[in-house]
């Protein structure tokens, strides 16, 4: 009976070390594809991203004048 704990215990290890390898190949997968998502950015999505950070600048700036006191 003790020796089939013993088994058993083993058994689980080894499991539990492949999954920890397994854990570690899924996260390198995932760093990768969301580099490569990142790098396949394509020309209308830069595009679209430097109109809406435009916009933002913009309101952001309006703002800053609604804030600041009334030159005389």
């Amino acid at each position: 009976m003790l020796i089939k704990r013993h088994d058993d215990l083993m058994r689980y290890k080894q499991m539990a070390d492949a999954l920890k390898e397994e854990n570690e190949l899924l996260k390198q997968q995932y760093a990768t594809l969301k580099l490569a998502k990142t790098l396949a950015m394509g020309e209308s999505d830069v595009h679209k991203a430097k109109v809406q950070l435009s916009r933002l600048i913009r309101k952001i700036d309006v703002c800053i004048s609604l804030l600041l006191p009334e030159s005389k």
